[in-house]
């Protein structure tokens, strides 16, 4: 395992913050379980995940396995409100992504500055 997470209470939600690198899809599938197994630890429904400081695998198969883990995992969340800031270079992937969230019914949103994301935590 090459990557961490740290988490804490903040308001009413829960702050996760993960750095290091994910360096196949096996290790993403375990990262998105520890990430479960942190929400599960707090009576919140609003998660703010800090993902700037973390590097996931690329490519097309990649990818594919990357949105089909977090559509399992969204399934779990169905009624959360889910903040993720990363990266600006994430910018065009998390569009299409949100617009896939969104019509299913769920409530992801993508930040690129840590400060922005926390504002509009205080604000829902």
């Amino acid at each position: 395992m090459s990557y961490s997470i740290v988490s804490k209470l903040e308001h009413d939600y829960l702050y996760i913050e993960s750095t290091g690198s994910i360096r196949s899809v096996e290790e993403w599938k375990e990262y998105v379980n520890q990430l479960w197994d942190e929400m599960q630890r707090y009576d919140v429904t609003k998660l703010l995940l800090n993902e700037r400081e973390i590097v996931i695998p690329k490519g097309d198969f990649a990818q594919f396995q990357i949105a089909e883990t977090i559509l399992e995992f969204s399934n779990r969340v169905r009624d959360w409100q889910v903040v993720i800031v990363q990266q600006d270079d994430h910018r065009e992937d998390n569009e299409s992504f949100l617009t896939y969230m969104y019509n299913r019914g769920f409530r992801y949103y993508f930040f690129y500055n840590l400060d922005e994301a926390r504002q509009f935590m205080m604000k829902e």
